[in-house]
């Protein structure tokens, strides 16, 4: 069996595993996460973070993801675009924009303002 079928293996073994976990404990952990997070010293020094929307049943870093937004730090907040069938980049947004473009992560979008590009090396953390 190659790489790419033992992941993909793996990822529905995941996703079967997280869809049999209650919604309330799903919650509760959620809570948690999000409440450690928040607390580490680390995460407060933040002055970048890449986020993405969290679909379906995927774990949540937040209960909304607009709470990065109103951090106290103010960190500009960035999500992965897919620019083209080989390249995927992350764009800042505010807090007020239209984020629909984050609706179909996989969708190509091919007219992101490049005002708003952020290059990997600006990234000091990463929620996946």
């Amino acid at each position: 069996m190659d790489i790419a079928k033992n992941k993909a293996i793996l990822r529905e073994e995941m996703r079967a595993i997280r869809k049999a976990i209650a919604p309330d404990t799903r919650v509760a952990h959620g809570k948690a996460l999000e409440a450690r997070l928040f607390s580490l010293p680390a995460f407060k020094r933040v002055k970048c973070i890449a986020a993405y929307n969290p679909t379906a049943s995927e774990a949540r870093y937040a209960k909304n993801v607009d709470i990065l937004f109103q951090l106290e730090q103010n960190p500009i907040i960035s999500f992965p675009i897919v620019c083209s069938k080989t390249s995927m980049e992350f764009f800042r947004f505010e807090i007020d924009d239209d984020r629909s473009v984050l609706a179909q992560p996989t969708r190509l979008i091919e007219n992101m303002d490049a005002g708003r590009h952020i290059r990997p090396e600006q990234i000091d953390l990463m929620l996946v």
